[in-house]
């Protein structure tokens, strides 16, 4: 992973928390979308080594 790239992510990151207070209903949004995110790229390693396995 390029080092641009993590940087990038945790600009957003750092910009998605530093407004976090200023609307609570955002900052839920937000947190469904990334533990979306988080399920959605668990799911996709998993199936990723199944193919390789088969």
């Amino acid at each position: 992973m390029s080092n641009i790239y993590c940087e990038k992510n945790e600009k957003y990151y750092n910009e998605i928390v530093d407004n976090c207070h200023k609307n609570d209903e955002v900052f839920e949004m937000w947190q469904d979308m990334l533990n979306k995110a988080i399920e959605y790229t668990s799911i996709r390693a998993k199936w990723s080594l199944m193919n390789r396995n088969n």
